[in-house]
C-alpha cells in the first residue's frame, strides 16, 4: 500500500505555510491529496474512473456543506497521516462539522465519498439526480428518511387541503358542541 514513486516525492517537498498545506497543495499524481479517492493512494487505481471522480466530487459537496476539507490537515500533520485517513476513510460526517446541514445532503456526502468504489453513486448523472431531488425537497436514494419527514413534506404540499380539514373540523367540533348546549339546556328545562 505505498504510494506511487511520483506521489511520494511530491509529498516529501511539501511546504507548510498555507492555511490548509496537506489538503488542497499536495498533489498525488492524479490530483490533489484532499480529493483524491481511497484506492488511488493504495495504487489499487492509478487512473481516473468514475468512481474516483465520484469520490472527488463527494469531497468538492463535503467542503460546500462545511466550509473546509473533509481531510482538513493542521500545518504539523505529515503528509503520509493525512493519506492514512483517507485511506481508512476517516473523516467527520459533513453534520458533526455543521449541525444545520440536512440529512438528506449528508447521506449524499457520504454516498459520494464512501471508502469502496462500488458503494459510491455509478455515475455524476446518478448524483446530480439525487442533489436535484434534495434541492426540491423530495426523498433520494441515499437516504431512507424517516416517516415524519414523509409527512412533513405531505403536508406542506398540500396545504390548502391541510388547512380546508382543520378549518372543516374546527367548525364541525364547535357545532356539536354548541348543539350539545342546546339540547342540555332544552332537556333541562323539560324536567
Amino acid at each position: 500500500c505505498a504510494l506511487p514513486i511520483s506521489a511520494e516525492r511530491r509529498l516529501s517537498g511539501l511546504h507548510s505555510g498555507s492555511p490548509d498545506p496537506l489538503a488542497t497543495q499536495v498533489t498525488v499524481g492524479l490530483g490533489t491529496l484532499g480529493h483524491t479517492a481511497p484506492e488511488q493512494l493504495s495504487g489499487e487505481a492509478l487512473t481516473a474512473s468514475a468512481a474516483t471522480d465520484i469520490y472527488s466530487l463527494g469531497t468538492i459537496l463535503y467542503a460546500v456543506l462545511t466550509g473546509r476539507s473533509p481531510f482538513a490537515a493542521d500545518a504539523q500533520d505529515q503528509p503520509t497521516l493525512v493519506t492514512e485517513r483517507i485511506r481508512a476513510g476517516n473523516f467527520a460526517r459533513p453534520g458533526r462539522v455543521n449541525p444545520t446541514i440536512d440529512p438528506a445532503l449528508e447521506a449524499i456526502c457520504l454516498k459520494a465519498m464512501a471508502r469502496e468504489p462500488e458503494q459510491r453513486y455509478a455515475d455524476a448523472g446518478t448524483l446530480a439526480e439525487d442533489l436535484e431531488r434534495a434541492q426540491a425537497d423530495e426523498p433520494v436514494t441515499a437516504w431512507a428518511e424517516p416517516p415524519s419527514r414523509r409527512l412533513r413534506r405531505w403536508l406542506s404540499r398540500h396545504r390548502v387541503l391541510v388547512a380546508a380539514t382543520a378549518i372543516g373540523l374546527l367548525i364541525s367540533t364547535l357545532a356539536l358542541g354548541a348543539l350539545s348546549l342546546v339540547e342540555s339546556r332544552r332537556s333541562e328545562e323539560h324536567t
